[in-house]
């Protein structure tokens, strides 16, 4: 894959299907990429925004198979069905050699950011070109005091603990090609991403469920808060993602689960909560044990808000997360909000 005037082209060989409408649609709302071709037998010929209104330009389908579909000066070809049946094709090895040398270009950078989507599809590029060779290794894998010994395979993996890395591991390889070893770490970090509005501002503030704003200080166990935020980006996002982690002691509720009636006189920052479907454009929403998660369409100099209800349940005093909202495609254009307050206790009623 390679990337020319800062947009990646695709080439997508059976796009009748049902896959292929989803590709297309994730691609024509892409700020980085562009169809070349599509090709289907069925509907050579015929305009693709016929059949998809997602896509509103003049590309027509063909019918091209593999060889013909390598000729035509796309910088990545989606191929639904090139490993079902077993084809490969022709500049392969020489487009994956460019992607290598892209990835590590991008690599070198001082900050380089990859969306979930990227790594997902790294992480499957890499896991199939391994399962495709027919070398393998085996080795000692040794985790404090304790040895496992790792019979032949092309890939192997080990989730290990902090208690595990603290007492040490080693690896001693036994194998005739070169292995190669990556390391994922997952953590919470000790210190809070700094604030940041630069691309994205992201604004939470907490009110009482009848509209007025909460006054910090200890909450009572069973004391329900509206949680509101306001998101603002300075160009167009249309897969931007917010992540509002909950303090602990603080669990999340669904206020489209509530009565409706509850919030019929209810209005924060302007929006009635009764008619706060239209203060956003929303995609998708989930409300997780330890977040709200929300992936949304922003546009430049246009508010979104956004509500939910979190409720005080544990004792004690917690760190409050700041709001974080990114561009799914694009994840350097991020903010990062401010955390207030930076605690909240919650005491028994």
């Amino acid at each position: 894959m390679a990337a020319m005037a800062d947009r990646i082209s695709l080439g997508l060989i059976g796009a009748r299907g049902y896959v292929g409408a989803e590709l297309i649609k994730l691609v024509a709302a892409h700020p980085r990429f562009e169809l070349a071709f599509v090709s289907s037998r069925e509907r050579d010929g015929q305009r693709l925004a016929e059949y998809e209104p997602a896509f509103t330009g003049e590309l027509r389908y063909s019918n091209l198979d593999t060889a013909a579909a390598a000729g035509q000066g796309a910088d990545a070809l989606v191929l639904a069905l090139l490993r079902e049946n077993g084809r490969k094709v022709p500049g392969q090895d020489e487009r994956l050699l460019a992607l290598s040398r892209s990835l590590q270009a991008r690599g070198a950078e001082k900050y380089a950011w990859y969306s979930t989507q990227e790594q997902i599809a790294l992480a499957r590029l890499g896991r199939a070109l391994a399962l495709d060779g027919s070398r393998t290794f085996a080795g000692r894998l040794t985790v404090g005091t304790e040895t496992t010994t790792l019979t032949p395979d092309r890939l192997a993996g080990r989730e290990l603990g902090m208690g595990d890395l603290a007492a040490g591991v080693r690896f001693v390889p036994e194998a005739e090609a070169p292995v190669f070893a990556t390391v994922d770490v997952a953590g919470i970090p000790r210190t809070p991403p700094a604030f940041d509005d630069s691309a994205i501002s992201v604004k939470r503030s907490w009110f009482n469920p009848d509209g007025t704003p909460w006054k910090p200080g200890p909450l009572r166990e069973g004391q329900v808060l509206v949680a509101a935020l306001r998101i603002e980006a300075k160009e167009s996002m249309p897969d931007a993602l917010l992540v509002d982690r909950l303090p602990a002691g603080l669990e999340i509720e669904n206020l489209n689960l509530t009565d409706p009636d509850q919030w019929a006189d209810v209005s924060i920052e302007g929006i009635a909560l009764s008619e706060r479907s239209g203060a956003a454009e929303l995609a998708h929403e989930e409300y997780r044990d330890d977040r709200y998660v929300a992936a949304l369409k922003l546009y430049p100099g246009q508010a979104a808000q956004l509500f939910y209800l979190v409720r005080a349940v544990t004792p004690g005093t917690y760190v409050v997360p700041p709001p974080q909202v990114e561009d799914m495609y694009r994840p350097e254009l991020r903010g990062v909000g401010r955390a207030v307050p930076a605690t909240v206790t919650v005491s028994e009623p």
